[in-house]
């Protein structure tokens, strides 16, 4: 049965394997109107800008208002220094918004083949060949009008020019800004980090931190775990948080400018040890949690905020975990807690609200009773994040939360270097990068935030979510046929049976063909 919402997108999006990547396939041809395009062949866009034929066939697409779309083509012959892309389409007051990156290696060079995936702003950091991967993100304004609209993208150099038609289908329904579920992260902000790329004061610091804070918005996540530093054991009795000023501007800023739905109350560390002699964490914690409590209660936060003390615990622990989350709910009762780890125990679902289970340990079982019990599953599947893995299997987390009913979802980390990622020399084994997907690269001339194709792809997956989302709603409210609403059932069941696994062998055009299909029921 399908429960969610569901992605936008062109007919087109970055294919990676192992190793290596395959440039964004985008359907050229066939009219967009009568078929899917996964339904027709699949090429790669490419352009020639020493051939002789510098006018291409014309490429289609389709998406849904408020929906970021995304193009790929690999241009040859070029002098990429010069490279650029210039748009020419409709009036500005019905126009949609172009971006165009360049695809990059972070390093350029490495000796675990890393494929490349960083997202450079075309122009800025051009590679020193002939040949170059851009990406063109399209952006669906929410007050564009339905319908075609027809557009040309003019590549040019210094040497010549390539001009691309281009037919975009809007359809007649808008994606929301946000989910309905939750999409937690973790953002590490190290000042040693960032220091490298010339981030030197606090004042720069904090606008580097905020710059990250606001493009996560952009890629539809809307609470936090970490996301600036807080030093707990300071907050003592006749202290306030308020008293920590940079700590509470930023906090002032993910609550009230950027509209985050929830946050963490920052770690208070040691949980893990309150049992060993000497260790006095239940006494520091005592005091520490109600006045972050209170602080929370003056701005009207109380329940946005989420308090996680001890992460992935063993099974061998949970009488202890147990003991350290119900000393918290004594304290603090009006605050919602969080933890992450294997299937859910009914133990722990006795003072832990909110369980983010481990893709590999799902039971569907195990997952009913937590649910009947009152408490919220999440989803982490980290093994899908890495850059090792093919950009269809990013998008597929969307998929997995839409079908498996879960309300959100928990990203380890979206930053987190164990290296400089810019560096050419040989690097060690980054297992942060590799298996668990840092999703943004510091600008190494800034430290300001690079996206990378995978949280594109991710995206990608979290619009998918909300189509099927939306079709859903649409059947129960007698909107869309039963024989479509089998036929695309079936289809969504088919791609998403793997969870365990953490593998999916599925496509990008299985995908954009369900998408397709969905769009034009909605359509309708």
């Amino acid at each position: 049965m399908l429960r969610g919402k569901s992605v936008r997108t062109v007919y087109s999006l970055a294919i990676m394997t192992l190793g290596f990547f395959v440039s964004i396939l985008l359907n050229i041809g066939a009219a967009a109107q009568s078929a899917p395009p996964a339904a027709q062949q699949y090429l790669p866009i490419k352009i020639d800008l020493a051939g002789n034929n510098l006018i291409g066939k014309k490429a289609l697409a389709a998406g849904a208002k408020n929906e970021y779309m995304i193009l790929s083509y690999l241009v040859t012959g070029a002098d990429v220094p010069s490279l650029k892309v210039q748009v020419q389409g409709p009036a500005a007051g019905d126009r949609i918004n172009f971006t165009f990156y360049q695809v990059c290696g972070a390093p350029a060079r490495n000796p675990y083949g890393y494929q490349p995936d960083a997202l450079f702003p075309l122009g800025q950091e051009p590679q020193p060949s002939g040949v170059a991967e851009v990406w063109v993100i399209a952006k669906m304004p929410a007050n564009i009008s339905k319908g075609i609209h027809h557009y040309e993208l003019i590549f040019s150099d210094k040497k010549a020019t390539f001009r691309q038609p281009l037919e975009i289908k809007v359809w007649n329904f808008s994606l929301a800004n946000d989910l309905p579920i939750t999409i937690e992260a973790n953002l590490f902000v190290d000042e040693n980090w960032f220091a490298r790329y010339g981030v030197k004061t606090q004042r720069q610091y904090d606008e580097t931190i905020r710059a990250y804070l606001r493009n996560m918005r952009e890629y539809k996540i809307n609470a936090l775990g970490k996301f600036y530093p807080f030093p707990g054991n300071q907050l003592t009795p006749g202290k306030r948080v308020e008293d920590f000023t940079g700590f509470d501007q930023m906090q002032h800023y993910v609550a009230d400018d950027l509209h985050y739905r929830y946050f963490r109350v920052p770690r208070f560390g040691g949980a893990k040890e309150m049992d060993r002699p000497g260790s006095d964490w239940l006494a520091r914690a005592k005091i520490f949690f109600p006045l972050f409590a209170e602080y929370l209660r003056r701005h009207n936060w109380e329940q946005r905020a989420i308090i996680k003390i001890i992460d992935e615990p063993k099974p061998n622990t949970y009488q202890q975990v147990y003991q350290a989350y119900a000393a918290v709910k004594t304290w603090v009762p009006g605050i919602r807690t969080e933890s992450a780890g294997r299937e859910p125990d009914p133990l722990l679902a006795k003072v832990i609200n909110i369980w983010v289970n481990a893709a590999n340990f799902y039971n569907p079982d195990r997952v009913a009773a937590a649910k009947k019990s009152g408490q919220e599953i999440w989803l982490y599947a980290n093994r899908l994040h890495g850059i090792d893995r093919p950009l269809v299997q990013q998008r597929m987390i969307g998929w997995y939360l839409f079908q498996y009913d879960f309300s959100g979802y928990l990203f380890w980390g979206l930053d987190h270097w164990l290296s400089d990622p810019w560096r050419t020399d040989k690097l060690p084994f980054d297992k942060y990068r590799y298996r668990r997907g840092a999703f943004y690269y510091p600008d190494p001339r800034t430290g300001m935030p690079i996206p990378t194709t995978r949280l594109e792809s991710l995206r990608r997956g979290f619009q998918d979510y909300q189509y099927l989302r939306m079709f859903n709603e649409a059947y129960h409210k007698g909107k869309i046929s039963q024989g479509v609403f089998r036929n695309v059932s079936q289809k969504v069941v088919s791609v998403t049976r793997d969870l365990n696994a953490q593998n999916p062998q599925v496509s990008m055009q299985q995908l954009d063909e369900i998408r397709y299909q969905i769009g034009e029921a909605l359509d309708q």
